[in-house]
């Protein structure tokens, strides 16, 4: 079974680093990235420091060598688990596609190593999309339940983000919800304005309210001062 094993935080770094790289990392750079104030002994011998503590609390946990870390082959971490998920995302049939909860959560949201910033924000921007394509995946099966959950956990994630506001939208419209799609397409268009100024794409509006041209009634926006159709009544759901 599984065990729960406390770490001091200067030995998750090290551990959380190198589930980061999928392949085996040199002991310099992962010393001079993990303490890289100290000077190239004392940060190789922080690093030794590291290995034998997590050695004695996780024995078997981490690949080492004289010149080279990585993580343990039989070992499958958190990370491990998102990654596969997003595969499954892009890969799999519509009957073996993951849960949401899968992708559902950032990458060490509380930690403001710079070492991670990067890569934290690589991973997020292919969770976001790997969650609007399982949302696409979902509203074409007809399972709008999970669309919708899917679709709002990458709203969640970034409320402004108008890709995953779009695929969200069309889940309700493909329910035939035009009523929750309209509202949820007016408070993104509250909430834009609010923080950068900005109006949704052209294109995003034309999605929610069809072209002028059709002679539909109009709204229009202070932002810009020009009308926008909006459903009619009877169309309203």
């Amino acid at each position: 079974g599984e065990a729960e094993v406390a770490l001091h935080p200067q030995h998750r770094r090290v551990i959380a680093f190198l589930a980061l790289r999928d392949r085996p990392v040199s002991r310099a750079v992962v010393a001079g990235t993990l303490w890289p104030i100290r000077s190239g002994d004392r940060a190789a011998g922080a690093l030794r420091s590291a290995l034998w503590h997590v050695e004695k609390r996780a024995p078997g946990l981490l690949a080492i060598t004289r010149t080279e870390l990585a993580m343990a082959p039989a070992i499958h971490s958190d990370l491990d688990a998102l990654r596969d998920a997003m595969k499954r995302v892009d890969a799999s049939s519509p009957d073996d596609l993951p849960p949401v909860g899968a992708l559902r959560d950032d990458l060490l949201p509380d930690w403001d190593e710079e070492w991670l910033v990067f890569e934290r924000e690589r991973i997020r921007q292919q969770r976001l999309r790997a969650l609007e394509q399982l949302c696409r995946h979902q509203t074409d099966a007809a399972r709008f339940g999970q669309a919708i959950h899917a679709g709002l956990v990458a709203v969640d994630s970034e409320p402004l983000r108008e890709s995953a506001q779009r695929v969200l939208i069309a889940a309700h419209l493909a329910e035939g919800n035009r009523f929750e799609a309209i509202r949820q397409f007016h408070a993104y268009e509250s909430a834009l304005m609010d923080d950068m100024g900005a109006r949704p794409s052209d294109d995003f509006v034309r999605m929610i309210y069809g072209d002028t041209a059709t002679g539909e009634l109009t709204y229009s926006t202070s932002a810009s001062g020009g009308s926008h159709p909006i459903a009619s009544s009877n169309s309203v759901r």
